[in-house]
């Protein structure tokens, strides 16, 4: 009878040059890296969302991990109050060329940001979250936008109904 050994995933750890070098170039405040075969762990806390996100591209491109898992925080450095935020997210979404369509009401309440309304395609649903993402100040991002999608299969060619769109 032949018992099959169980083998455990690589770990492999980063240099402190490797690790102080992305955590100074992404303003990453306590970046914890930790990389077990091809997938890379990012921890830590950034100021903004938008920082994040390229902080976790550049991690991949960097260590050559096929999948990066990021955990890194959005923390803003400084604080904006609710009303300040939802002004300038409305400005935002004012610029966004996909949503000239779209009737949004925007919320905030501690920092987290509330989506109501309706938008045109998906794409515009994502367009509006990324744009409240994009404000310095802001936690977190609840996005309750419905998609409205033309009724052309039921003779009600001018009709419209909203559909929540897809789950986060």
């Amino acid at each position: 009878m032949t018992r099959n050994a169980s083998l455990s995933p690589i770990s492999t750890t980063f240099s402190l040059h490797e690790v102080e070098t992305l955590a100074r170039s992404f303003e990453v405040e306590g970046l914890r890296l930790t990389r077990t075969a091809d997938v890379l762990v990012m921890e830590g806390l950034v100021p903004c969302y938008s920082i994040k996100r390229l902080a976790g591209k550049t991690a991949a491109q960097l260590f050559g991990a096929a999948r990066v898992v990021n955990r890194l925080r959005v923390v803003p450095q400084s604080h904006r109050g609710d009303e300040e935020l939802v002004d300038a997210i409305r400005a935002g979404l004012r610029l966004s060329p996909g949503l000239t369509d779209a009737s949004i009401v925007v919320s905030a309440s501690h920092g987290i940001v509330t989506l109501r309304g309706s938008v045109a395609c998906t794409g515009g649903r994502g367009e509006a979250e990324s744009s409240a993402w994009a404000v310095g100040g802001v936690v977190d991002v609840d996005n309750q936008l419905l998609v409205e999608r033309l009724l052309a299969a039921n003779g009600h060619a001018g009709g419209r109904t909203a559909l929540p769109g897809a789950p986060r």
